[in-house]
């Protein structure tokens, strides 16, 4: 019997530790639940930040301002509609679920295919839209396709406030400004990726450039425009890295210290290799180290800027592996399962005896009545 005592005392000892051990861990649960992929490494630390998503060969941009408010430019590719909802859901939006500003650059479904669902499902105050005319508007138009006809119609049914994309338009989200580079509306185009605004961003000193599916050919356009403005700390490659896009001198006139390239798996060879060679020369005749810190979402998953006292890059290589429960969560059940493992023992105990209270008792009571029983009978 003391060998079983003894015993127990031993096992409960290890209980007791694990469990001081499991409380003790929730002051490392940051790097936990990192660990055992709870949460990414990611927290939002009030500055703005620019978040390259990965939605395969598309573009889709969140950028979550130091106020708390957020943009979506574009939404990338059908097939990645669960990824796209889950990241914003998890890591951008706050419990209302509204993305402030929806920038949609072009018509093209690599950028406009999960845009219908986004305003069926989130809360959508402001909707930037790209100069097509949409066959709601006018049967006629020959510059829509389905995709893009529905995402005007339900922005129209549901009275969200809708404005063209054009050169000029100036917003200020908390401390950050936003300026559109282009497009000018009194130009025509034969293709939809020149529609694509350009967008520069300015925060804390840093700036970036978006620059959606545009061509050399617009590039230049603003190059002569804005030439003394397009210095910036980070740019976004246009089309998806395309050799006919982020020319030799539009680089040079950008001269950013990062870059990143929205790009999936294709058949269109993006990125060009013609256009990583730009950046080797780049470097080599400026000195700089731009390739090496030139990113795809490719190969990286999703890539976050964060304009703090300096540029910090992080990776989220891919969301599906988080579950987003909180550590504390997964420690208090592990917490009550040990506890409840460690008074098992004790539990059946006390049944045992109780159980042996109860049939003493009606063993006596039953004694009790046969001795009565034979008192009568004399």
């Amino acid at each position: 019997m003391k060998e079983v005592v003894q015993g127990r005392r031993v096992i409960n000892t290890i209980y007791i530790i694990v469990i001081l051990a499991i409380l003790f861990s929730n002051f490392f649960h940051k790097t936990l639940s990192v660990f055992l992929l709870l949460n990414p490494n990611y927290e939002f630390n009030n500055n703005t930040e620019i978040h390259f998503l990965d939605v395969g060969q598309g573009d889709a941009i969140a950028i979550k301002f130091d106020n708390g408010e957020v943009m979506l430019v574009d939404s990338g590719t059908q097939e990645y509609n669960q990824k796209l909802t889950y990241y914003l859901e998890n890591l951008v939006l706050d419990k209302t679920k509204t993305i402030n500003y929806l920038v949609l650059t072009h018509i093209d479904t690599d950028h406009s295919a999960n845009v219908l669902s986004l305003m069926k499902n989130f809360n959508i105050d402001v909707f930037f839209r790209p100069p097509n005319i949409s066959t709601y508007e006018d049967l006629s138009s020959m510059e829509s396709n389905n995709t893009f006809d529905e995402i005007i119609e339900y922005a129209s049914t549901h009275n969200i406030d809708t404005r063209v994309n054009s050169e000029g338009l100036q917003l200020k989200v908390g401390n950050t400004e936003l300026n559109w580079l282009a497009p000018t509306l009194d130009t025509h185009f034969n293709s939809t990726n020149e529609y694509s605004p350009i967008i520069k961003l300015e925060y804390n000193g840093f700036s970036a450039l978006l620059t959606g599916d545009v061509s050399s050919k617009i590039e230049q356009v603003v190059l002569e425009k804005y030439s003394s403005e397009l210095d910036v700390d980070i740019l976004k490659f246009a089309h998806h890295g395309s050799y006919n896009s982020t020319s030799k001198q539009f680089l040079q006139a950008t001269s950013p210290e990062f870059a990143c390239i929205s790009v999936g798996e294709n058949t269109f060879g993006h990125p060009s290799i013609k256009t990583l060679q730009r950046v080797l020369e780049y470097d080599q005749e400026n000195d700089t180290n731009l390739f090496n810190n030139l990113y795809t979402t490719k190969d990286k998953g999703n890539v976050v800027f964060e304009l703090g006292d300096k540029i910090n890059v992080s990776f989220i290589e891919n969301i599906d592996d988080y579950s987003f429960v909180s550590y504390f969560v997964y420690s208090s059940i592990a917490i009550v399962v040990l506890l409840l493992l460690m008074l098992k023992p004790y539990y059946y105990t006390f049944r045992k005896n109780r159980r042996f209270i109860i049939q003493n008792r009606q063993y006596q009571e039953n004694a009790q009545k046969n001795i009565d029983s034979q008192n009568v009978l004399k």
